[in-house]
């Protein structure tokens, strides 16, 4: 769902983009899941979440942590009632738990329910298997690399946050040269949680370049409410609407990760080609 800001703001690049040298370039990749676009579904034709199938040699795709295991039923119901009192089940275990248990225990990623949400797979997925076979085949030989990944959904309304998943250099001296704060994965803020499978791994295996990965996160609704839309769509899905981007649950979701509010769109615009102009200047000034 993240693709619909992401292609705006390369559109948007694409009208002016930063000067490069002779042994520079700028590559936007426009999205690796072309079914989800689509068919309005944050995951793919597998149901899998492609930032958490990114696993490194030897990495298996399975298991899930007992806390996940024992919010299945609630996260991933046989049945959806529309009075199930889901919103207020999930506030009263981050009332006992911590406000932050649930976003680490259902967003960090599990390989055991293939219906259930942010599922990583069983194996490598079509798309990022393609663009890491790009990668490998074109990029080589690169020895400076900086990754943008626009995502949306987590966060104040229209707010950045920018993290650092993958650093080779420091935050506080990437923080200076873009001109707004970096944070350390996520560390302090409210998109803190550990995720595995992510999508920064891949570029680990370019060899020896050096690489600064940074997720820019844009806020849209509460938790709770990108929670629950999430967990309606792949309801829905897997029951009936697989095929009807039209369906009510999909459209809720395609709002809730690109809300249709001109204010966010163009706040989004502007940090997301602010921040791509900033960073072609870091990294391509001697």
């Amino acid at each position: 769902m993240e693709a619909y800001p992401g292609s705006a703001i390369q559109l948007r690049l694409l009208e002016s983009l930063p000067a490069t040298g002779d042994d520079e370039a700028i590559i936007l990749v426009h999205v690796l899941n072309p079914y989800g676009m689509t068919h309005a579904r944050r995951f793919n034709e597998n149901n899998v979440d492609l930032n958490r199938s990114f696993l490194g040699p030897g990495e298996s795709y399975s298991g899930v942590s007992d806390e996940y295991r024992a919010l299945h039923s609630l996260l991933n119901p046989e049945k959806l009632r529309r009075l199930d009192l889901f919103g207020m089940r999930v506030r009263l275990i981050a009332a006992m738990r911590g406000k932050s248990y649930v976003k680490r225990v259902v967003a960090g990623g599990q390989y055991e329910f293939p219906k259930g949400i942010f599922y990583g797979g069983d194996r490598p997925q079509p798309g990022p298997a393609l663009y890491e076979k790009w990668l490998t085949e074109n990029l080589s030989t690169v020895t400076d690399l900086f990754v943008i990944d626009v995502h949306t959904g987590l966060g104040g309304l229209a707010e950045e946050t920018l993290l650092l998943r993958a650093a080779a250099d420091d935050a506080s001296e990437l923080s200076t040269a873009l001109g707004r704060r970096v944070h350390r994965d996520g560390r302090g803020t409210d998109v803190d949680y550990d995720i595995r499978g992510h999508h920064s791994r891949l570029y680990s295996r370019l060899g020896a370049a050096r690489v600064n990965f940074i997720t820019q996160e844009f806020g849209t609704y509460p938790p709770m409410k990108v929670l629950s839309a999430l967990r309606a769509e792949t309801w829905h899905h897997h029951h009936g609407a697989a095929d009807d981007p039209s369906h009510p649950a999909k459209r809720r979701l395609k709002e809730i990760f690109a809300p249709d509010s001109d204010a966010w769109r163009n706040k989004v615009l502007e940090d997301g080609v602010a921040l791509a102009n900033k960073a072609a200047t870091f990294v391509f000034t001697p």
